[in-house]
């Protein structure tokens, strides 16, 4: 009587495949026809895979692999838009999100600026006028690929 036993969730991001290894068996069949002890997991399913050993005793296990991309968010909490080509921009850091929405307000309350795109910053303006060094609140909400909407809000200082 053959058994084993493989991890039945195993998760993977995009351009970070996920490989299995289920062992030493005698012969191997996925259920994408991949005939090898390995498996390299780059899309969502279920991969089923049947082995056989020397006996000819055969046993079948699977897994379910889930797109789980962990897109930790880096916020500054301060940035110097003084025209030194340094620290710049007040910019939010993250990947692999679905979606994704930065607002900044001022010390009343009014909205300075707003981006849905991941690679635009903040430059410190209002209006096309420099802001005053000082606090500002900001807002980010983002969807990470199978996860709930999260929301980050907190204070940046410009510096000049």
């Amino acid at each position: 009587n053959l058994t084993f036993e493989i991890d039945s969730i195993i998760t993977f991001c995009f351009g970070i495949p996920a490989s299995v290894d289920i062992g030493v068996f005698d012969s191997y069949l996925w259920s994408n026809g991949n005939t090898t002890a390995q498996l390299t997991i780059e899309n969502e399913g279920t991969y089923i895979v049947t082995v056989t050993n020397q006996q000819g005793c055969m046993a079948e296990d699977s897994l379910v692999a889930v797109l789980d991309c962990d897109a930790g968010m880096i916020v500054p909490n301060t940035f110097t838009p003084n025209d030194d080509n340094t620290n710049e921009i007040f910019l939010p850091q993250s990947t692999f999100l679905e979606s994704y929405n930065l607002k900044v307000f001022n010390r009343f309350g009014t909205l300075i600026f707003e981006t849905s795109d991941l690679k635009q910053g903040w430059n410190g303006t209002y209006q096309d006028q420099a802001c005053p060094t000082g606090v500002y609140g900001y807002f980010i909400t983002y969807k990470r690929y199978n996860h709930d909407k999260e929301t980050k809000c907190g204070l940046v200082r410009i510096l000049k």
